[in-house]
């Protein structure tokens, strides 16, 4: 049967003593090692170095009475060197038994914070595995609940992906934001290739919803970001993550109004922008954008005669 145990007051070494808990169950092998190294009077390095220093004050004290006496000193007896050396012998004795308790004290110690430890670890086992298990299965459900949710919207977006098909809605490949009206402003667009679309998307207003989400590229992303151990390098990246997620069925961006439109000689449809176009600086030459509106190689159209809308 184990038995509990109240740890002496002193740690080992010299720092002050602290408060030690009361260790419950201590097996009946440690507490009998426990018992074998109690002592009354607890001692620590720094006792047994006073002891020592008692020791070695004895000692001189018994050679500084011999030198006198070499030196011609008649007033010291031999009771007096005998009185010293018999003071020196027990002066050594305490000391040697000041260094067996702090021995004895610096093992009993030890081994009680080891019997705290053990006790400490084994109280944490107990809850450890039932807590972690109940917080992996909420991730397991998290997990289900997510995956769960992307699969019906893939599939209803694939449902609408077909009934373009069957509507015979055409590609939407001009940069206008909205497509034609003739196709009630509906077409089919590629994807942007980032991780969580596969394949494409599709054009709604200035709606572009993806026709497939990968909901495993978001979850390897984001293990991968919390595995991250620079906290700004991995809120960085969560920051990445939420921020795709949050904006998957985007807005198609505005056209930039500076831009201008041209047909090439082989009907190819160029857009330049202002920056492009702008003054010649006294100096420089023309680009070829100037170069070849001058000589004609392009025309401007309108956007309307660009892209028919």
């Amino acid at each position: 049967m184990g038995k509990t145990t109240t740890p002496p007051a002193d740690p080992p070494g010299d720092t002050p003593p602290r408060p030690r808990a009361v260790v419950a169950d201590t097996p009946e092998k440690v507490a009998a090692l426990l018992a074998a190294d109690e002592v009354t009077a607890p001692a620590t390095p720094a006792d047994v170095a006073q002891a020592e220093q008692e020791a070695d004050e004895a000692a001189a004290l018994v050679d500084a009475l011999e030198r006198r006496v070499v030196d011609g000193d008649e007033d010291i007896t031999p009771e007096e060197i005998a009185n010293a050396e018999q003071l020196g012998r027990f002066a050594r004795l305490r000391a040697k038994a000041t260094q067996v308790r702090a021995e004895r004290t610096a093992r009993a110690n030890r081994l009680r914070a080891c019997d705290e430890l053990r006790a400490e670890i084994l109280a944490y086992a107990d809850t450890s595995g039932p807590r972690f298990t109940g917080l992996l299965r909420d991730v397991e459900q998290a997990v289900n609940a997510f995956t769960t949710a992307v699969n019906e919207r893939n599939a209803i977006t694939r449902g609408w992906y077909q009934r373009m098909r069957e509507l015979s809605v055409p590609d939407h490949l001009n940069p206008l934001p909205v497509p034609p009206a003739e196709h009630g402003q509906l077409g089919l667009v590629p994807g942007t290739g980032t991780f969580q679309e596969q394949g494409r998307a599709l054009a709604a207003g200035r709606r572009r919803v993806p026709v497939r989400v990968d909901a495993g590229g978001f979850l390897t992303r984001l293990m991968d970001a919390l595995k991250v151990e620079r906290p700004r390098v991995r809120e960085e990246q969560l920051t990445r993550l939420y921020e795709a997620l949050g904006t998957l069925d985007r807005h198609a961006p505005d056209i930039d109004p500076g831009i201008r439109y041209f047909r090439g000689s082989g009907g190819s449809v160029f857009q330049v922008g202002a920056e492009q176009l702008a003054a010649i600086p006294e100096g420089h030459h023309e680009n070829q954008w100037q170069r070849q509106i001058k000589t004609g190689e392009l025309v401007e159209i309108t956007r309307r005669e660009a892209f028919g809308q």
